[in-house]
């Protein structure tokens, strides 16, 4: 058979088939031999218009077969040139023009085909690609072993001498572009244990400057990579490991990551593929690589982990992740990071569903806080729906405030004077729907406030998001109840709303000075009810809870107000020591013995400062209410006991950032007394003579307090003291 251009012969197959089907010497029934000389030009008439990549393929060889062509030998030399591959894919472009030369001796009888000999090199620009048979083998499809005459000795070598990244991009993909330099390696193909085909590596595989990009934007940059693979494969099944992964910054020591993973498929249908590995992790660098730049802001860390998955028609996930020593700038905090150790495990069934447990566990100054999610994923036609529980026996919430401090650290994004934020037009929570429950055995702040029993169910819609019953024990026969929605409406201004009420009884104030500030004593001191409503409108949700506004009502039958703290030991101290000495003067110049006795009535002072150090009140009532600007309004105060009333009004000023406890306060008061605290304040003339309606006389001046909750300034208390003491001495001196 023979195939002619008007030039040349393209293609040439001889074939002798002698009468009888007598054999030659050596030979099979039928022999003959093949020549090809074909370029694209040569196919282009028949191509009916469509463009064929540009080549050239020149060859020539022998081959025999039996009568029946279920034993057929082919041996020979192949020459093929290739461009302009993108006519068949734009992204094949990329492989420039190529070259291609084989040389084989082949044998093919029904599943087995074997090797007398085989070379094979491909080029581009620069050498690629080398295969080489090392000796004679034969490989059987049905069983999968191979067989050679000494099986101690490798089969073929594979030689990646050079293979362009680009080649890489045709498969990448739609978005991505990848950089970088060659890919290199080598392997050797073996027979293990006589029975498996064995590829393993003899050079590892490696990469330099890896680049890759997602629509122009970078995600990885500078990237040096190196692994060896190896792989078995038997008529049983297959395994693959990859071992001595590596990423290195390009050029430099310092590993960003490294992996070891095994996967592997038994024979059969409907086998799983099974996958297990390790990793390591410096953090530091790479979270600086572009893809995860801005997610946290760490100074040091690692990380590890392993992981395992069954994929199948059902799948299998499970993951360990650890994170240690981790740092950041001390400027930014100086605490120590708690180490974190996640686990997830993931059952994905065929219909979709997902089952999950992901235990959370922090370590920090020898605790050890817990909190899993446990609960189900299951896609339906509005979008996701969620089934879900959270739950821990010990929370210490200062250790999971920490884990935010590499996320609070990045830089802020930049606002654009005057321009607000934009609005959703969907829910954040769009596309899910469901309840997650919640159940924490016990909540800790600072070792000193205590929450248990921590529960509360939030239920998700279209529209909303509810908190049900939420509540937590506060301490001894305290609690506390909240409940509440957010609503999301696309056609309001601010499209957020949240509307909550609060109740708490009985609840201990002098745990939240102390979880604040454990080494100072609480500035109000007792069991207190709050009632609460809440309600704010956001345009985003982040914003509901810092516009949150509503009044709070706090009531206490019992405890003790250090809010009119007052030193005066100093200037009392040096004022007594001048009255004394002033009034034995005019004690021996006039006589007047009164003069002198009153020199020790400076201590009066003293003791009336010292009375209203600490108040141990019957009743404490306030009123608060949150404005528009967040600045809390104290729409009453009103605190009894039976020889003390103070009563008032004030503000505390928002600032953002600062805790409650921290910002400026402005409280104006008016102290009454009556009983033995009346006396005494009379004996020091500090009360007006007015009496309220309760019958207590009113001091002789309102009191401002500023500063603030945790630290307030009582300054002005001190110095109407001071001051109503020295009018008193003054008036006696004068005979008044």
């Amino acid at each position: 058979m023979v195939l002619e251009a008007s030039d040349r012969k393209l293609l040439a197959v001889q074939a002798d088939y002698p009468a009888g089907g007598v054999r030659s010497a050596g030979g099979k029934p039928l022999q003959g031999s093949w020549m090809l000389d074909m370029a694209d030009r040569d196919l282009a008439p028949f191509a009916l218009g469509r463009p064929l990549p540009v080549f050239v393929a020149k060859g020539e060889g022998k081959f025999d077969a039996d009568a029946a062509l279920t034993s057929i030998s082919a041996s020979g030399r192949l020459a093929l040139s290739l461009d302009k591959l993108g006519v068949m894919r734009p992204e094949l472009d990329s492989f420039g023009a190529i070259k291609a030369a084989f040389d084989f001796d082949l044998v093919h009888e029904k599943d087995v085909v074997r090797v007398a000999s085989l070379t094979a090199e491909v080029s581009g620009a620069r050498p690629v690609l080398a295969v080489k048979s090392l000796q004679p083998f034969e490989f059987n499809f049905q069983t999968g072993a191979p067989k050679a005459a000494d099986p101690t000795k490798d089969l073929l070598s594979i030689d990646l001498q050079g293979v362009p990244l680009a080649w890489a991009q045709a498969f990448a993909p739609a978005g991505f572009a990848l950089s970088g330099g060659d890919v290199r390696g080598a392997f050797a193909l073996g027979v293990r244990n006589a029975s498996a085909a064995a590829l393993r590596a003899t050079q590892p595989l490696t990469l330099t400057n890896l680049g890759v990009s997602q629509g122009g934007k970078p995600l990885v940059q500078a990237i040096d990579l190196s692994l060896k693979l190896s792989a078995d494969y038997t008529n049983q099944g297959w395994q693959a490991e990859l071992s001595e992964v590596t990423a290195r910054g390009a050029g430099t020591t310092t590993a960003l990551l490294t992996l070891e993973a095994k996967a592997g498929r038994l024979a059969g249908a409907d086998q799983p593929i099974k996958a297990t590995g390790q990793w390591t992790a410096n953090l530091v660098p790479l979270l600086a690589q572009p893809a995860a730049t801005g997610l946290f802001v760490l100074t040091g860390g690692r990380g590890s982990g392993d992981f395992a998955a069954s994929l199948g028609s059902k799948q299998e996930i499970q993951a360990k992740i650890a994170l240690t020593g981790l740092t950041v700038d001390p400027k930014t905090s100086a605490a120590t990071l708690p180490t974190v150790n996640l686990g997830v495990r993931a059952d994905i069934a065929s219909d979709g569903k997902i089952t999950l447990n992901a235990p959370v566990q922090l370590e920090r100054d020898g605790r050890k806080s817990d909190l899993t999610l446990d609960g189900t994923l299951a896609k339906n036609a509005a979008g996701l729906n969620i089934n879900g529980r959270v739950t821990s026996t010990f929370l210490a919430v200062e250790d999971a405030q920490l884990l935010a401090v590499p996320l609070a650290s990045k830089p802020p994004q930049p606002v654009v004077a005057g321009k607000p934020p934009a609005k959703d037009t969907l829910p954040f929570w769009n596309g899910v729907s469901g309840e997650i429950a919640l159940s924490l055995k016990k909540v800790s702040y600072q070792q000193s406030f205590e929450a248990t029993e921590v529960g509360g169910t939030l239920r998700i819609d279209a529209g909303s998001i509810k908190i049900d019953g939420a509540r937590a024990g506060l301490g001894e026969g305290s609690d506390l109840k909240l409940n509440g929605n957010v609503v999301f409406d696309a056609k309001a201004k601010e499209p957020y709303s949240l509307k909550a009420d609060l109740a708490v009884n009985n609840f201990d104030s002098a745990t939240l000075f102390k979880a604040i500030n454990p080494g100072k004593t609480a500035t109000i001191e007792g069991k207190f009810n709050v009632t609460s409503q809440l309600a704010a409108t956001a345009l985003t949700p982040a914003d509901l809870a810092d516009r949150a506004s509503g009044t709070f009502q706090l009531s206490s039958k019992g405890g003790t107000c250090r809010l009119l703290e007052a030193d005066l030991s100093d200037k009392i101290q040096r004022t007594q020591s001048t009255v004394s000495t002033i009034g034995g003067l005019l004690a021996a110049a006039t006589g007047r013995e009164r003069i002198a006795d009153y020199a020790n009535r400076t201590q009066i002072v003293t003791e009336v400062a010292n009375d209203w150090k600490e108040i141990p009140f019957d009743q404490l009532n306030v009123v608060v209410r949150r404005d528009n600007d967040l600045n809390i309004i104290l729409q009453d105060f009103t605190l009894i006991s039976p020889t003390k009333r103070v009563t008032g009004t004030g503000e505390i000023k928002h600032v953002d950032g600062t805790p409650l406890l921290g910002q400026a306060i402005d409280l104006r008061l008016q102290l009454s007394a009556q009983g033995k605290t009346a006396d005494l304040m009379n004996r020091a003339s500090l009360l007006n003579g007015q009496k309220d309606n309760l019958g207590y006389v009113g001091f002789i001046t309102p009191i401002r307090i500023s500063g603030t909750l945790e630290n307030p300034d009582t300054s002005e208390f001190r110095n109407a003291l001071l001051k109503a003491a020295g009018s008193s001495l003054l008036n006696n001196l004068l005979g008044r």
